[in-house]
């Protein structure tokens, strides 16, 4: 847990210098990575045990433990340039939420199944409200406008 107040304050520093263009990689302990374009300002915040990315659509928590690593990439161009057997990129944008080879569910905050897909889902016809994705084995909290 030490290891990552270092690396917490390094990002600070760092996101602003470079955001367009590249990418925030947390690589968790079992090998998997994710990853957030700095273009969308993820802010890295703890709570007890979390560790949480924000940005403006995404709120996404971890374990402190399950986390190996965070990175700065060079941005991908597309969604299949960061696909591999262990990577999983998400990608939330005009109500359209990606993550590829990944099947999607949707959920409203009472728990209920609005909508599941495979690599991608629609937010569009949904109303402006807090919904919980889960995609692979992480669940995200997105917020549509």
């Amino acid at each position: 847990m030490k290891k990552l107040l270092p690396l917490f304050l390094m990002l600070a520093v760092h996101v602003g210098a470079f955001a367009e263009g590249h990418a925030l990689k947390v690589t968790l302990t079992d090998g998997s990575t994710e990853t957030y374009e700095l273009s969308e300002k993820p802010q890295i915040s703890f709570e007890g045990k979390n560790m949480v990315i924000t940005s403006s659509s995404v709120s996404t928590n971890y374990l402190r433990s399950d986390v190996a690593t965070i990175t700065f990439e060079a941005s991908i161009t597309s969604v299949n340039d960061a696909i591999g057997p262990e990577n999983i990129v998400y990608r939330y944008e005009n109500n359209i939420f990606e993550a590829e080879g990944t099947d999607i569910s949707v959920y409203a905050i009472s728990g209920s199944l609005i909508t599941k897909g495979k690599n991608m889902v629609s937010l569009q016809s949904l109303q402006s409200g807090t919904y919980v994705i889960r995609a692979g084995k992480q669940s995200i909290k997105v917020n549509k406008k």
